[in-house]
């Protein structure tokens, strides 16, 4: 008799079970349930290095982490949910490898959830080069609305995440990130996606959660990996506007490579204390067409992990981890002439985690801090010339009014946030009273969030471009104004022409116009972003209990929670409630109601708007000699400051009603959720003028209100090497408030905005509105319908292929797009303008996005050196069937990703 036959009756004699049992073709729920342990904690890479007492005591934890409905994705099984009162997805670490993905941000697997979305610009050809996260829709509720944990400490950015969907590089502010810094999924053991039902222990968020469980070290190991693909390798398609013209030339498609690399270490220290060392290095380089030219940006990130591990030595588990994430890229504004930025985002974090069980009752205590950058380093001031001789470099649509070449940027932005974070939890272990078991939970959570803020220096965005003016004097305007300039005098050229020149002859005006090298023209019109230093800070404390009931056949899990900031000094309470039935007492059957409050947390970017100081509105003349004046301040009620005086914080609530069934041919969910979004955060239309400091004032109510409904079914099922799973999401109705929606009369400057419908030149329609507004009636997280399915097989031990497809049926949004128009608010913002200059602001338009289907494939190879070592091979395909994204929509000409490449390789030593 070998080894491994020895181990199994020894395990089965102290499992108390019989071989008899074991063969028996039909199996009791306990029974199956004990096979299914004991699979999991037998597996042939952990056999022959655990003994009969470590393999009972795994069984056991896992018998108990089954018995309070916390879903772990053991073993091969390549599922998402069982049944539980929580509205809970597991990806696991064997999911995250084996599903097709490309560099290997957590976030591009989250979109194959139900009730989840990604943002409609995941599929942007620019999208390919990025390694940064995408922006995460849970439950209809805003990206920045979606809490981020690592480990149970929230990661979110608070430096304005809402600007996620502004242009790479916008005036005051740098384009938002929803969380802290990046994680690569080589740090990542499991995650957990909360979509409804979420438990009173998470707060600060009013969409869903995303808790990411950092790996341990659980045997020695060494592995190393790199990852890669490039434009060789992908197909692009060309897409032409149909009111292009046909000769025109076509779009460059992008040369684009991106690299990444892995190394993983992990190792016991003596008995007690083990470590790993995770790391991960993605560079991506990319080409984007700007001004008719290739131009190359780049971006890198890096994910450091160490985590060092104290087990049963003073206390029962102590983890110290320390995270170091940071980002940059380099890039430009488009069709946007020394537009060149760096962006400098991403920080490190650490984290010390305390564990002790003391009388049944289980204490866990975190200390963790977190810094992040998200700053740029740009060209200090923005010039949009009017196209004309010596500034002809603008590229603009058919439908641009006024031809422009722009020039610059919007100057440099330094900001940085630090998080100071301590929790303390208790658990009681389960106990009966009055003929019910209770888990009871509770805890105490104190923070504090700070954010630094400062340009050095003011930044100009110059508006009215004046041309026609052939006197005119530039003085000392160096950089904002041009002076003619012509290759000969004009005696020259009348000597050339034998005759004095007369402009209202068309031969002199073509040879006066040959002789123009610069035309001369200058700005009326500028703001100004000021100069600023802001430090601001808000400490939040909260406390939670939370009991979960079993009664019969009947789960109640009770939960209130308490929340306090010192910015709006609201004290908020949020009850949350969830049943779950099983149906005549079938632990296969359940029956669901839920009824929750979830706050929202986005303090540290209101208190920021509050303090920031208002951008101000210049003019300048000429005189009538042609001589360029001096730039005056308008007196104007066009740019604000902000206050948030007796201000509650917002909130939704979300009712809950699902069924959820295990089966032999799997486990299905049907879920119903709607979300009602109350006290929503709107300017009060009418300004009020302080004259003590001669600012305009914005006051913030609580006016705005919406709500959200969506149905979700999906469906999972393990078969033998064969994992299948699916789902999908009807979005019934989506709803905000037109209270919310501002006046462009008392709207702000930089708030200014043109949304364009229509389908041609011939029936588009311009509606001035406000960045604001338009944000409001995006419809981008409201798709209607969506579904996914999945299929994974484990073919041999070492052969793997996964498949997935993803149909999105199709639906309006909003884009921005390169041009401009002159705004009618001109006589409001500058009473003393002449005819001849103008506002101009940015237009949006709105586009039909087509239903789309995409598929993606991977395969994945591992080959057995010797002993332990091996070495993998993966290949993954992302959308098989070259498929158009839909991502070039509307009035844009660009290029979409096509089939597209990823090989990997790896050794394991």
């Amino acid at each position: 008799m070998n080894k491994r036959s020895l181990i199994f009756i020894s395990i089965a004699q102290a499992l108390g079970t019989s071989a008899a049992v074991a063969q028996q073709p039909k199996l009791d729920e306990s029974s199956k349930l004990h096979s299914e342990l004991l699979a999991v904690c037998t597996s042939a890479s952990a056999i022959d290095k655990k003994s009969p007492e470590q393999i009972k005591t795994c069984i056991d934890n896992k018998k108990r982490e089954h018995e309070i409905e916390h879903i772990t994705v053991q073993g091969r099984y390549i599922g998402l949910q069982i049944p539980e009162v929580s509205g809970r997805y597991t990806l696991d670490r064997e999911f995250l490898e084996n599903t097709p993905y490309t560099a290997g941000d957590i976030s591009e697997q989250l979109g194959l959830l139900p009730g989840v979305i990604l943002g409609n610009d995941a599929y942007d050809v620019k999208q390919q080069a990025e390694i940064g996260a995408k922006r995460v829709s849970i439950s209809g509720g805003q990206p920045w609305q979606t809490g981020f944990f690592l480990d149970g400490v929230n990661f979110n950015s608070r430096q304005d995440p809402s600007a996620y969907d502004r242009s790479k590089s916008t005036p005051n502010d740098v384009q938002g990130a929803v969380q802290a810094f990046n994680v690569n999924q080589q740090i990542v053991e499991s995650i957990d996606v909360f979509t409804n039902n979420i438990p009173a222990n998470y707060s600060g968020f009013s969409g869903g959660v995303v808790e990411v469980n950092t790996r341990e070290a659980t045997e020695t190991r060494l592995g190393f990996n790199y990852r890669t693909s490039q434009n060789d390798w992908n197909e692009y398609h060309i897409i032409l506007n149909e009111e292009d013209d046909a000769q025109k030339e076509l779009p460059l498609t992008p040369v684009f490579e991106k690299n990444v690399y892995n190394v993983d270490y992990s190792a016991a220290i003596g008995k007690h204390h083990s470590i790993l060392v995770a790391a991960n290095y993605t560079e991506s380089k990319i080409s984007e067409i700007s001004l008719n030219e290739a131009v190359l940006t780049s971006r890198e990130n890096a994910n450091i992990l160490v985590k060092f591990t104290q087990s049963e030595l003073w206390l029962d588990k102590i983890s110290l981890s320390l995270n170091y994430s940071p980002y940059e890229s380099l890039d430009i504004i488009k069709n946007v002439r020394s537009s060149e930025f760096e962006n400098d985002g991403g920080g490190y974090s650490s984290m010390l985690k305390l564990e002790q069980e003391i009388a049944d009752v289980s204490f866990s205590s975190k200390l963790a801090y977190t810094h992040s950058d998200n700053s740029r380093n740009a060209s200090p001031h923005f010039y949009p010339w009017y196209k004309a001789k010596g500034k002809d470099w603008g590229v603009g649509d058919e439908a641009e009014k006024t031809s422009l070449s722009r020039e610059g940027g919007y100057g440099t932005l330094n900001k940085t946030q630090e998080s100071l974070y301590w929790d303390l939890d208790a658990q009681l272990n389960e106990f009966t009273w009055l003929d019910t078991q209770h888990y009871l939970q509770a805890g105490i959570q104190i923070s504090k969030e700070t954010i630094h803020r400062e340009r050095f220096d003011d930044s100009y965005k110059y508006n009215s471009p004046i041309t026609g003016v052939n006197q005119l004097n530039c003085a000392i305007a160096l950089f904002d104004c041009v002076e003619l300039q012509t290759n000969m005098s004009q005696q020259q050229l009348e000597a050339q022409l034998g005759a004095p020149l007369d402009l209202t002859n068309p031969e002199h005006v073509l040879a006066y116009s040959d002789t123009v090298i610069t035309a001369p023209q200058y700005f009326a019109l500028r703001t100004v972003y000021q100069k600023e230093r802001i430090d601001i800070d808000v400490q939040n404390l909260s406390a939670y209990i939370s009991d979960e009931i079993e009664w019969h056949d009947f789960t109640i899990r009770t939960g209130l929670r308490y929340d306090y900031d010192n910015f709006f000094k609201n004290h908020n309470i949020a009850p949350r409630l969830s049943l779950g039935y099983r149906v005549d007492g079938d632990q296969d059957t359940m029956v669901l109601l839920g009824l929750n409050r979830y706050y929202d947390s986005n303090l540290l970017t209101y208190k920021i708007r509050e303090q920031q100081l208002p951008t101000l509105t210049q003019r300048r003349a000429i005189n009538s000699e042609g001589a360029i004046q001096t730039w005056e301040n308008l007196s104007s009620s066009s740019d604000y400051r902000y206050k948030f005086n007796d201000v509650k914080t917002p909130f939704s609530d979300e009712l809950v009603i699902g069924w959820k069934q295990a089966t032999d041919l799997g486990n299905y969910s049907i879920e119903y959720v709607k979300r009602w979004n109350q006290r929503q955060l709107t300017p009060l239309d009418e300004p009020e003028y302080n004259p003590v400091d001669g600012y305009y004032y914005r006051q913030l109510t609580n006016l705005g209100s919406g709500h959200n409904e969506r149905v979700s079914l999906s469906w999972a099922w393990y078969l033998n090497s064969h994992s299948f799973w699916a789902n999908t999401t009807y979005q019934l109705s989506q709803y905000t408030n037109s209270e919310q929606f501002e006046s462009v009369e008392n709207a702000a400057i930089s708030q200014l905005a043109y949304l364009r419908t229509g389908h041609s030149l011939e029936t588009y329609q311009y509606e001035e509105t406000t960045k604001d507004n338009i944000a409001l009636r995006s419809e981008e997280f409201g798709e209607p319908l969506s579904i996914n399915i999945g299929w994974t097989t484990f073919w041999t031990e070492t052969f793997t292929t996964s498949f997935n497809a993803s149909y999105r049926q199709s639906y309006k949004a909003i884009q921005v797009t390169d041009n401009s128009l002159e705004s009618t608010q001109i006589d409001r913002v500058c009473p003393t303008c002449q005819s001849d200059e103008s506002l101009l602001i940015d237009i949006y338009e709105e586009v039909q996005l087509p239903s789309r289907v995409l598929a993606n494939l991977s395969f994945k190879w591992k080959h057995k050196l010797k002993s332990d070592k091996s070495f993998k091979i993966g290949l993954d395909v992302q959308n098989v069937f070259n498929s158009r994204t839909h991502s070039v929509n509307g009035s844009s000409t660009g290029v979409e990703t096509g089939r597209s490449i990823w090989l990997s390789f790896g050794m394991e030593l």
